[in-house]
């Protein structure tokens, strides 16, 4: 397995509402993407404050290759 398949293999999808809108939505808890992939996390004075999609998408991409390369 390469490097960015094992490491999006490793994240954890979750449900969840919004408790600000009782909106329901889907995605990842930043505190435990910041554990697998550092670079994917938005820091604000020291304290994660959000994800960064486009590094995430990279990652992703990257995933997809390895997958390919190996066939």
């Amino acid at each position: 397995m390469g490097v960015a398949l094992d490491k999006i293999s490793k994240l954890k999808v979750v449900s969840f509402d919004w408790e600000e809108t009782d909106e329901h939505d889907i995605g990842m808890i930043a505190e435990e993407v910041a554990k697998i992939i550092p670079e994917a996390v938005w820091y604000s004075e020291g304290k994660i404050t959000g994800l960064k999609p486009l590094t995430l998408i990279a990652v992703l991409v990257k995933a997809i290759q390895e997958i390919q390369e190996s066939k």
